[in-house]
């Protein structure tokens, strides 16, 4: 029997081409859920589970909520891997249950039903009734996406269809919360024997100095916060509707305190140093030693000094956010950027590359050859090292290893990067070969050994 098995080149790209299509389609399913979604969902179900509703007298509004009640218990059981005490997940980004659960019968398509009959409830309200209209408000997606039309299919793909399994425990949280307030009974309670304060926090896990940290509340009026950093105490009152807007100055560990009507609750936040950002044209940057550059930074606070391990004298440019700098040794270079109390702003790094080893520039030469007419007139061969990637950087030729051929002892070590010739030496030259370019820089020596061959074309 065969070892190996041999597969036709255009069958192999075909088998390739199916693999990238199927990569593709599994970035643009996960791309349709916005992030934000995976950060908060877990705060957010709870945040929706804590508000109660008073009695419903409306069998079509009561008959939708017990059913989505009951179909969330359902699901729950269906995902398996439920931890209800952290509320995650095993696989809280799947979405192969959602996909078979709710386009089975008795599920998705009894959903849509009872929908579909307490749309048809409001609609047999004359058009100016306050519930109606409140209706049409708070169910104006789903009325968009097939609940208007009948169209089963269209909305059911649209609301569950390659849903993860998080965020469709919210989605249905969130349809519970919308029929508690078309009941017109939604009331708030807090965890059992407290009020709860923080109810929910973006931004959290990834927050650097600068940026905006959004805690969600419950009624802020009358609120006092405070944050702690080092026994370090200062107070906290930007406040946009119910969020708290925490702009963390700098690094550290900070402690967050809300205290209303004598009951307290802390919320603890590690704040990470800052790292540069790339450029605006997302161009990729490359570091040399000797060269100048400049690394930018945002949203940084009280900026007082910076440094790194290759360059003593760097310099910070605040009013463009600008550190410049000029590398005078290759590896990576530690960068730290302090506020003006010597707290940790910026820690990051960047790698700097050696010299790099120079082009030979031959004044006068055309793919390597010199007329022996222009070589007559000017009585020299001129050499210049310089490098595209280098601009302003000093690249001068100290010697040089020549031979040249067709002159006897044409073998010789010249200074400086130009060969003086006479005229019996132009009239027997054949070849100018460089062995060694030695070359002095700004920051230290380089060698250059490839040797390069000038013909004199007669």
């Amino acid at each position: 029997m065969a070892g190996t098995v041999k597969i036709k080149k255009s069958k192999n790209l075909r088998f390739r081409l199916i693999s990238v299509l199927y990569l593709l389609f599994i970035s643009l399913t996960v791309l349709q859920i916005p992030i934000e979604w995976f950060r908060i969902n877990y705060s957010l179900l709870d945040y929706l589970n804590k508000s109660t509703k008073s009695e419903m007298n409306i069998p079509a509004l009561k008959d939708c909520y017990d059913y989505v009640e009951d179909l969330d218990k359902r699901y729950l059981e269906a995902l398996g891997g439920y931890n209800p005490t952290t509320g995650k997940y095993n696989e809280p980004n799947g979405y192969s249950v959602s996909d078979v659960f709710f386009f089975k019968p008795g599920t998705g398509d009894i959903l849509f039903d009872k929908l579909t009959k307490l749309n048809e409830f409001y609609l047999s309200k004359p058009a100016n009734d306050p519930k109606r209209l409140e209706f049409q408000k708070l169910f104006a997606l789903d009325l968009l996406n097939g609940l208007a039309d009948g169209k089963k299919k269209i909305y059911l793909e649209w609301k569950f269809k390659h849903g993860p399994a998080n965020v469709v425990r919210t989605f249905l949280g969130e349809m519970l919360l919308r029929f508690k307030l078309l009941n017109g009974g939604l009331e708030f309670q807090g965890e059992k024997g407290r009020n709860s304060i923080v109810m929910m926090a973006y931004n959290i896990e990834s927050a650097s100095p600068g940026d905006t940290v959004k805690i969600v509340v419950l009624d802020h009026e009358k609120m006092k916060v405070s944050a702690t950093l080092n026994d370090k105490v200062f107070s906290l009152n930007k406040w946009k509707s119910d969020t708290l807007l925490f702009i963390p100055p700098t690094a550290g560990n900070y402690s967050l305190l809300f205290n209303k009507g004598g009951f307290e609750e802390s919320l603890k936040i590690t704040v990470m140093p800052k790292g540069f950002v790339g450029k605006s044209d997302h161009a990729f940057q490359t570091f040399y030693e000797g060269k100048s550059a400049e690394l930018r930074y945002v949203n940084l606070i009280n900026v007082g000094s910076a440094s790194c391990n290759c360059d003593p004298n760097l310099s910070i440019d605040k009013s463009n956010g600008l550190v410049k700098f000029t590398p005078n040794s290759p590896g990576w270079c530690k960068f730290k950027m302090s506020s003006t109390d010597g707290m940790v702003l910026l820690n990051d790094s960047v790698f700097i590359q050696q010299i790099p080893v120079p082009f030979i520039i031959v004044d006068g030469a055309s793919d390597r050859t010199i007329s022996l007419g222009r070589l007559s007139n000017s009585k020299k061969i001129s050499f210049k090292a310089m490098h595209p990637d280098m601009p302003n950087f000093n690249y001068t030729i100290d010697n040089m290893d020549v031979k040249l051929v067709g002159i006897k002892d044409g073998a010789k070590t010249i200074s400086g990067g130009t060969i003086e010739l006479t005229s019996d030496q132009i009239s027997q030259l054949q070849y100018v070969v460089i062995d060694k370019f030695s070359i002095q820089t700004q920051i230290k020596p380089i060698q250059f050994q490839e040797p390069l061959v000038i013909q004199i074309k007669r």
